[in-house]
């Protein structure tokens, strides 16, 4: 059971289909309503399309920024290919690694749950059916759909649908940095404390909008002392609807599990014959879980060529950094997609990974092609302790952006710039105001 490789954009065909596409956004509520107060328009998004991308690896890079963007592109591209694409089935749970876009073209179902890890992005041109639950719930993530159909679930990131999402018995939308946006939302109970998500119409039984948390831990089931979102996620993960599976061929979820539990889950599953992506996925995996034990024994099973693309994986865990890193015989300061390992760890990793790498000679200072550097992405992202050690040890506070990053964070922007625009865009303002005052020294 395997993922599809990156889906390749045709700059004509997109075009093509956004000139159909483009009076319907004019008028489209979901799209103009309060575009003005995010910095959003619809000639900005004109200027989006003189850049169309080369594949689906480049869809966020290419609507970055207000959800809307995110909104306006899916049209186009359901336009410019989903309307006669096949359906395709996975007749299990299916769990998307950390940073991974993948695009199917067409209707989707999955009989069991769809797991999405920090970063991970799906696009479905079609209708996404998912009869177990949606978990998301690691930092940032998107689901963008034509319809989007699913059992109960929770996200921290954005859902995006051009017609309908349907969440089937309990959501949670946990998030309070980024969005959700469709024509028409329908649960049974819906536990919203995002106040910029927006829906056409809502129908649903039980909707709690205010942050009343024992109100909210009381109907989703869960105890009001715990972390509301871990706490539902453990009952959903209960729930969901994977068929058995057979030990071989070695799918997605065996490798998930097989890693979580390594390396005798692994062992078992070796002797078979892996192909590539078999590898490659189950070093990510074992590199998300930690395993020490698991990644060594993978490596000599043959992963080694993998090595590089599974550090994206290791950036909470100093040993498996080490390893990996000593795998590829040395350091490797990018990783895929033009992402620093450096900026990767100050976004979503630890900051024992981050002085790590700078032990290891790691440049404190590397920029990706926007001239995004650590400090950067730290006061975007409100990560107050991993300025402090980047600054300790040499980071540059002048250092600009090259080109624009995200909407408020133009090119030529600092990294006190960046902190200042946040501190006036978000609603718990005391990481940037620290930031400010770090940065302004």
């Amino acid at each position: 059971m395997q993922l599809p490789r990156a889906f390749t954009f045709d700059a004509p065909t997109l075009t093509a289909a956004f000139s159909k596409v483009r009076p319907r956004l004019a008028i489209d509520p979901l799209f103009i309503d309060n575009a003005s107060a995010l910095d959003v328009s619809l000639a900005q998004f004109d200027q989006r399309m003189q850049r169309v991308p080369k594949t689906s690896a480049d869809f966020y890079a290419w609507l970055d920024g207000a959800d809307q963007y995110r909104y306006a592109g899916l049209s186009v591209l359901f336009e410019a290919y989903g309307r006669s694409a096949r359906a395709r089935t996975y007749n299990a749970a299916l769990a998307i690694p950390a940073e991974r876009t993948v695009l199917f073209a067409g209707d989707v179902t999955i009989a069991g749950d769809l797991t999405l890890h920090a970063g991970a992005i799906v696009i479905v041109l079609g209708t996404l059916r998912i009869e177990g639950p949606l978990l998301a719930d690691h930092d940032y993530t998107l689901v963008a759909a034509h319809s989007l159909e699913f059992a109960s679930g929770t996200t921290s990131g954005e859902l995006i649908a051009l017609d309908r999402i349907n969440g089937g018995n309990k959501v949670y939308l946990a998030g309070n940095d980024y969005s959700c946006r469709a024509p028409t939302f329908a649960s049974a109970v819906l536990v919203d404390f995002e106040r910029s998500n927006v829906f056409g119409s809502v129908h649903v039984q039980q909707r709690i909008s205010e942050w009343s948390f024992p109100q909210a831990a009381a109907a989703l089931g869960v105890s009001p002392d715990d972390d509301l979102q871990s706490a539902f996620v453990a009952i959903l993960q209960g729930q969901g609807a994977a068929l058995p599976l057979t030990a071989a061929p070695v799918d997605q979820e065996a490798l998930w599990d097989a890693a979580r539990q390594s390396p005798p889950a692994l062992a078992q599953l070796l002797p078979g014959a892996w192909n590539e992506r078999q590898l490659a996925t189950a070093l990510e995996y074992a590199a998300t879980w930690e395993q020490l034990d698991g990644v060594k024994l993978l490596l000599a099973h043959g992963a080694l060529p993998h090595a590089k693309a599974a550090l994206r994986a290791a950036v909470n865990s100093v040993a498996v950094l080490d390893l990996l890193l000593d795998a590829c015989g040395g350091n490797i300061e990018v990783v895929d997609d033009d992402q620093p390992l450096l900026t990767l760890a100050c976004n979503i990793g630890s900051e024992a990974v981050i002085k790590r790498l700078i032990e290891r000679g790691f440049n404190v200072n590397i920029a990706n092609r926007l001239g995004v550097t650590g400090l950067h992405v730290c006061a975007w992202h409100g990560h107050v302790a991993k300025a402090k050690l980047l600054l300790k040890q040499g980071a540059a506070k002048d250092l600009k952006l090259i080109n624009a990053w995200h909407d408020f964070a133009a090119a030529g922007a600092t990294p006190l710039d960046v902190a200042n625009n946040q501190l006036k865009n978000q609603s718990n303002a005391k990481p940037w105001r620290d930031l400010v005052k770090l940065l302004a020294i």
